[in-house]
Protein backbone atom coordinates (compact mmCIF):
# COMPACT_ATOMS: atom_id res chain seq x y z
CA UNK A 1 0.00 0.00 0.00
CA UNK A 2 2.77 2.36 0.82
CA UNK A 3 4.80 1.66 -1.95
CA UNK A 4 1.27 2.50 -4.31
CA UNK A 5 1.16 5.74 -2.34
CA UNK A 6 4.76 6.46 -3.42
CA UNK A 7 4.19 5.37 -6.91
CA UNK A 8 1.47 7.55 -7.34
CA UNK A 9 2.84 10.93 -5.40
CA UNK A 10 5.65 10.15 -8.41
CA UNK A 11 3.65 10.13 -11.17
CA UNK A 12 2.08 13.21 -9.87
CA UNK A 13 5.56 14.87 -9.78
CA UNK A 14 6.79 15.20 -6.33
CA UNK A 15 10.06 14.01 -5.40
CA UNK A 16 9.58 13.44 -1.51
CA UNK A 17 12.23 12.13 0.60
CA UNK A 18 11.62 9.76 3.48
CA UNK A 19 11.00 12.17 6.14
CA UNK A 20 8.25 13.89 4.00
CA UNK A 21 6.36 10.88 3.69
CA UNK A 22 6.36 9.95 7.32
CA UNK A 23 5.20 12.94 7.74
CA UNK A 24 2.30 12.82 5.04
CA UNK A 25 1.41 9.58 6.40
CA UNK A 26 1.37 10.81 10.11
CA UNK A 27 -1.05 13.97 9.02
CA UNK A 28 -3.27 11.82 7.12
CA UNK A 29 -3.53 9.24 10.25
CA UNK A 30 -4.30 12.06 12.64
CA UNK A 31 -6.72 14.10 10.41
CA UNK A 32 -8.59 11.04 9.83
CA UNK A 33 -8.87 10.50 13.80
CA UNK A 34 -10.02 13.80 14.21
CA UNK A 35 -13.24 13.73 11.67
CA UNK A 36 -14.48 10.70 14.05
CA UNK A 37 -17.72 12.38 15.63
CA UNK A 38 -17.16 13.45 19.10
CA UNK A 39 -19.73 12.43 21.57
CA UNK A 40 -22.02 15.32 22.49
CA UNK A 41 -22.46 15.95 26.57
CA UNK A 42 -25.62 15.09 27.60
CA UNK A 43 -27.16 17.52 30.33
CA UNK A 44 -29.19 16.58 32.58
CA UNK A 45 -31.61 19.22 34.04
Amino acid sequence: MIEQTIAILQQAGFDLTARELAEIIWLAVHLDASEQPQPQPTTNH
